[in-house]
């Protein structure tokens, strides 16, 4: 295996704003997981039922699921690996998952 097709683990923390007592969760994901992984992965972490509009906005740009009478994206969330966003990870510092409902952050541990 090449260096460039090397899997690496990310671990993310996600939490809301606003709440208390603070909701959060860690976890760990690969870097060939996709945007559509990572949307079912906050799912399930965070005991969600996939009810609310929700994007992942990453150094500015919009990634995430259309949804029908939603938000749509410029691209497939299907196609788009962590992997493929490593340098904007490995910058995360800044806020990057917002919902339309609730802010979350996200922050990268190596």
């Amino acid at each position: 295996m090449s260096e460039s097709e090397q899997i690496t683990v990310y671990q993310l923390k996600i939490f809301i704003l606003g709440i208390s007592p603070m909701i959060w969760r860690r976890f760990k994901v690969h870097s060939n997981s996709t945007i559509t992984d990572l949307h079912y992965i906050v799912q399930i972490v965070m005991g969600w039922t996939d009810s609310h509009l929700h994007r992942f906005v990453i150094h500015g740009k919009d990634y995430g699921i259309a949804q029908s009478g939603g938000i749509w994206f410029t691209d497939d969330p299907n196609k788009v690996k962590l992997a493929d966003l490593q340098t904007l990870l490995a910058q995360f510092s800044k806020p990057v998952f917002l919902s339309t409902a609730l802010t979350y952050f996200t922050r990268l541990f190596r």
